[in-house]
């Protein structure tokens, strides 16, 4: 009877081991989409401050660092000075830019008629 006694005593079961893993693994998951957060959030802050860019349509998203961009702009060099502010973020690791030129808006009409056509 004390043989069974000792053996439970000194039996520790592996399920404390696999939670206290588990809530480190969470842990770590947590920090990294707070800290995922607050890359995007510095992004969208930095492109809002560049008065070259219209940023009321752009999406900000950040995954390990690496930053997409998604959503419309009003000019080529727009979109282009978006992925460059990005860029320059901390934190920021890459940049995937995904934003477009919105139709209609580029060419300014002044500048649509000198462009030559397509077929002429």
């Amino acid at each position: 009877m004390n043989d069974n006694l000792s053996i439970c005593v000194n039996y520790s079961p592996p399920s404390l081991h696999f939670l206290a893993y588990n809530q480190a693994d969470q842990l770590v998951k947590i920090l990294a989409m707070f800290n995922n957060a607050v890359i995007a959030n510095k992004v969208r802050e930095a492109i809002l401050l560049n008065p070259e860019v219209s940023a009321q349509d752009i999406l900000v998203t950040c995954s390990e660092g690496e930053v997409t961009l998604a959503g419309d702009v009003d000019t080529p060099k727009a979109q282009l000075e978006a992925e460059r502010t990005a860029t320059g973020v901390e934190g920021v690791v890459s940049v995937r830019n995904c934003l477009f030129v919105r139709s209609g808006r580029w060419p300014p009409p002044a500048e649509a008629e000198t462009l030559p056509r397509s077929g002429e």
